[in-house]
């Protein structure tokens, strides 16, 4: 999944707007492959991230062991449903194929809303609805929704 998702993630990290001491929050990290070259961005940022999997929870941990040691990174297991944050604490949040697996989305998004700054960026990273569903891997676990779609549910919650 590194390497299929590597060019969404290049996407996305090219738009990521981060600044000197930024709070950061990626959601969906998976093993965590990435969290080095977020952390290349700006100076003194504190990432921090959440993944509904114990299974990469546990991966992210084991690949950024070093990361971890030295407070540049924290990992929890949850979801973007439930932020274990506080209110108005991240400048920037992001995810990248996260919000395919979301049933209600207006949740999430309200969740997100509720730990970022005032003035924070949100970034999200997917593809389109067409080219999911010719992807092999797809399943009706998949939430697809098409661009006009979400960017009306983005609306709706202030995003």
């Amino acid at each position: 999944m590194n390497e299929s998702n590597r060019s969404l993630y290049q996407l996305v990290l090219h738009h990521l707007e981060l600044h000197h001491g930024d709070q950061v929050l990626e959601i969906g990290f998976g093993n965590g492959h990435f969290f080095k070259e977020v952390l290349h961005k700006a100076e003194k940022l504190k990432l921090y991230g959440i993944d509904y999997s114990a299974a990469m929870v546990k991966a992210a941990r084991k690949n950024n062991l070093d990361l971890i040691r030295q407070g540049l990174l924290d990992l929890q297991m949850g979801s973007s449903d439930q932020l274990p944050y506080a209110p108005g604490r991240f400048d920037a949040v992001f995810c990248i194929n996260v919000i395919y697996f979301w049933d209600k989305p207006f949740t999430h998004l309200q969740e997100i809303g509720r730990v970022m700054k005032p003035g924070a960026r949100f970034y999200v990273g997917i593809r389109t609805k067409e080219i999911m569903e010719k992807l092999p891997f797809v399943t009706p676990l998949f939430k697809l929704r098409g661009a006009e779609e979400i960017q009306h549910i983005f609306a709706e919650c202030g995003f």
